[in-house]
């Protein structure tokens, strides 16, 4: 039997900006999401705080909380009742503009996930997470329907450095490396 639902994600965002003196300033922002399926309704906040230390120097701290959806199928297969992941993030980043138009962009993160969706009952030494996708059906995913719930967790931290070239002459460039950790908490560590 194949399980099938109909239902509509309705998103938007808000957000206010405002500048204290050429200088320094900030936004605020929210995010919002409706998901049908199991009527729930959430609202994200967000702040981003910069500071243009010269002409071609800008420093930024953000911070705020995400919510994701579980992937679909999980709704159908585990109920309707599923938390979305909660993410709450800070990045700090740092911004320079070279000759020719060239920026650098730094960006340091932090990421903590809660309600991450995880099997309680299953003792078998699996680590699966609804954070690493990878499982396969002995990861109990496809086990127990009852014993899914949204208690893992999750956090990843990381250095993200950009060197790009605006769009100029019909050229775009953009050059990204990234170094980070990731790490969860799985079923079996519940």
């Amino acid at each position: 039997m194949v399980n099938q639902a109909n239902f509509e994600i309705i998103r938007g965002y808000a957000s206010f900006e405002r500048t204290i003196d050429q200088d320094i300033g900030f936004n605020l922002g929210v995010f919002s999401q409706y998901f049908s399926l199991n009527g729930t309704l959430w609202a994200d906040p967000r702040i981003s705080i910069f500071w243009k230390v010269d002409d071609l120097k800008v420093v930024k701290l953000a911070a705020g909380i995400h919510h994701q959806l579980q992937i679909p199928s999980y709704y159908l297969l585990f109920g309707n009742q599923l938390d979305p992941v909660r993410s709450q993030h800070i990045v700090f980043s740092y911004e320079e503009t070279f000759s020719q138009g060239f920026q650098l962009v730094l960006n340091a993160y932090l990421l903590k996930h809660l309600s991450v969706i995880v099997n309680k009952r299953f003792t078998a030494n699996r680590d699966f997470s609804g954070l690493n996708i990878g499982f396969t059906p002995e990861d109990g995913l496809l086990g127990d329907r009852l014993a899914k719930n949204t208690i893992g967790e999750g956090r990843s931290y990381g250095l993200e450095v950009s060197i790009e070239k605006p769009f100029k002459h019909g050229f775009y460039g953009l050059l990204t490396a990234s170094v980070y950790d990731a790490t969860y908490r799985a079923q079996n560590y519940q």
